[in-house]
Formats: C-alpha cells, sequence, structure tokens
C-alpha cells in the first residue's frame, strides 16, 4: 500500500510538472507569435536610417530584441546562414529571421568583410556600422607536426557539425569526422566539452582530454576563492558523463604522424611552481614524455581578443569582439547596450547634417 501511494504521489508531481512546464512553453509561444505585430505597429512611422551590422552569434539577438531604439533598416552580415552558426533550434532561430525580416532588415550571407580595409568606406555608406563578430581568433598550437592532417581547431568542426544539421554538405575531403577514431581534446572548457559531445554524436571510437593547468578541487567550495569570489570548481558536463578520459598538468610537446596524416600526439606531465621573482607560475617536467594516440585532435584553448584599429565615429564594437569570449548573457547585454548608443549617435548625427540624404 506504501509503494502505491508513493507511485501515485510521484504521478501527480510528474504530471503538474509537465502541465508546468507545458503552460510555459504556451505563453512562450504566444508572445513569440504576438510580439511581430507589436513591433510593427510600434515601428510605424519612424524614420528610416541606413546603419550595418556585421556580426553572427546570440549578441544579434540583443542588437534586435527592443524596438524602441533600433533604426529600420538594418542590413546583416553573415558568414553563413544564421541558423546554421547559432547552435539553437533551428525552427526558433529561423521564427526570428522570419520576424526580422518582416521589419524591413536585410540578411546577406558568405559576405567577406575585412575589418581594416573594408570598414573606411562602408562608414561612408552607411549611417552607423556595427562590428559583433565574436572572437574568430582561436588560440592555436604551434608545435611540430601542426600541419598534420587531423588537427584541426574546435570550431572548424563544431561550426561545421552546425551547418551540417542545418541542412548543408560538404566534400569528403572537406568533412571533419570523428567516426572510428580516438580524438584528443586539448583544452578543458566549455568549448572542449562541445568538443567531446560532438564526437560522441559522430560515433568515435574514444575521446580523451588533456589541460595544461591543475585539476580544479571538486567543490562545492573552493578554498582558494571563497564566497563572494566565483568557486573554481571542477566542472563535470553531460558530455563528460557519456564517456572521457580527462587528465590535468599535461603539456603538450609534438603532433605525431605518418604520410600526412596524424596518428597521435607526444605529450609530458609537468608540474607548476611559485615563480621566484613573482608573477605568473612556472612550468616544471614532471614525468616522461608519453604519446596518446589519436587521428582527430581538437585545440579547445580559448579564443584571442580582437584588436580593432581606430574606428570612424559612426563605427560600434560591442560583444565578445570588444571584450574578449565571455558568456552568452553578456554578449546580449551588450547588444541592447550598443544598440541605444548607436541609435543616440544616429538622432545627434541626424540632427547635425539635416540636409544630408537619408
Amino acid at each position: 500500500l506504501l509503494l502505491s501511494v508513493i507511485s501515485i504521489c510521484l504521478t501527480i508531481l510528474a504530471v503538474l510538472s509537465y502541465t508546468t512546464a507545458g503552460a510555459d512553453m504556451r505563453l512562450a509561444e504566444r508572445y513569440a507569435q504576438t510580439v511581430g505585430t507589436r513591433y510593427e505597429l510600434e515601428r510605424k512611422g519612424q524614420q528610416k536610417l541606413q546603419e550595418l551590422s556585421i556580426e553572427y552569434g546570440p549578441l544579434c539577438v540583443g542588437l534586435d530584441t527592443d524596438p524602441s531604439y533600433i533604426p529600420e533598416n538594418i542590413l546583416k552580415n553573415y558568414e553563413s546562414p544564421a541558423s546554421a552558426v547559432l547552435a539553437y533550434n533551428k525552427a526558433i532561430i529561423d521564427r526570428r529571421l522570419q520576424l526580422l525580416e518582416k521589419e524591413g532588415i536585410l540578411f546577406k550571407y558568405n559576405q567577406k568583410i575585412s575589418l581594416t580595409a573594408d570598414i573606411k568606406q562602408l562608414s561612408s555608406e552607411y549611417d552607423a556600422i556595427i562590428i559583433a563578430t565574436g572572437t574568430p581568433m582561436a588560440r592555436d598550437l604551434n608545435i611540430p607536426g601542426r600541419e598534420l592532417k587531423g588537427v584541426h581547431l574546435a570550431l572548424e568542426l563544431l561550426s561545421q557539425q552546425n551547418r551540417i544539421l542545418a541542412g548543408m554538405e560538404f566534400s569528403e575531403t572537406e568533412r571533419i569526422s570523428a567516426k572510428g577514431k580516438d580524438v584528443l581534446v586539448i583544452g578543458g572548457g566549455d568549448t572542449g566539452s562541445d568538443c567531446i559531445g560532438t564526437a560522441h554524436r559522430q560515433g568515435c571510437k574514444s575521446v580523451t582530454q588533456i589541460e595544461i593547468m591543475p585539476k580544479p578541487v571538486e567543490g562545492p567550495d573552493d578554498p582558494q576563492n571563497p564566497w563572494p569570489n566565483w568557486p573554481r570548481t571542477l566542472k563535470t558536463t553531460s558530455s563528460h558523463e557519456e564517456g572521457c578520459t580527462r587528465r590535468w598538468n599535461i603539456n603538450t610537446l609534438e603532433f605525431l604522424g605518418k604520410n600526412g596524416h596524424l596518428t597521435g600526439v607526444r605529450v609530458q606531465e609537468i608540474d607548476w611552481q611559485q615563480n621566484p621573482e613573482g608573477g605568473r607560475p612556472i612550468i616544471v617536467e614532471k614525468g616522461k614524455p608519453e604519446i596518446i594516440k589519436a587521428e582527430l585532435v581538437l585545440l579547445a584553448m580559448g579564443f584571442l581578443k580582437p584588436e580593432h584599429p581606430t574606428y570612424p565615429d559612426n563605427v560600434f564594437v560591442c560583444g565578445d569582439a570588444a571584450n574578449g569570449a565571455s558568456l552568452v548573457v553578456r554578449a546580449l547585454a551588450s547588444g541592447r547596450q550598443i544598440a541605444i548608443q548607436t541609435n543616440q549617435y544616429l538622432i545627434k548625427n541626424h540632427r547635425l547634417k539635416q540636409n544630408r540624404e537619408i
């Protein structure tokens, strides 16, 4: 009887949870279906200005969210279809794009724009330009064997997989696949975790992840970073739980190969010691070099903060493109903030140049 009562209670809780989740989803869907009409009503009669937004990624959502301070005609440039770049539900992304297109925003794909040579010319053609390209420059690992086939930056795999899921096709020579391979992921962050999950989806033989830094404490507390500081504790994702050998304090020395193809990676266990002169700790060799078998290496060691020249006054840089790699929520907030700044500039610029054709 007790077991029956417990079973009934669990069933009721599950139904309530499902019903609540369904209600939240229906509410969100109703909002999504009506927001387009609200945008159109609020945007009627607004002045039309020309703005160019060079971007892809979640920041574009922040740029386009609030209609009260967005210019009417925004030309967005993407290197690929947006739903193939953004790693979200394709139907939701496509719906958002359709809403923005109805507002009069023109999307242009496969545009190669130099952020140095082309911006000066574009700044004379548009009233404002927003650069929101993120941090496309990944940190590389220039050691012997880097040229071997099978060594890739993490985003080369991840972005290609998103494009494949969006319906794009690649030739056999272009395709990066972990199917049937021993995969080594170098780097222990979120990007590395994404590589692990993708490798499993593609049917890899095994996955090993190495990190040059020491293993974080398992938490939940971090003695080195007590509250209110953010605890730097060990993070185990669902990708790790699918199966992955994880190692820390491992330095990568050389990529090994045969006939131009990767066969393994020579690594060495290291230790970190305090620098007697202060500053960054120094690396000290600890173990003997060893070889990790791998036919595919994915470099997930973070991203470099972009360097920008001095732009004209009507060019704005935001999100990761301005601050370096960070969180999605910060990108969204930056998008909203730069939209306000751009609007303020356009209003001031228009008042000062009444005779200019807009």
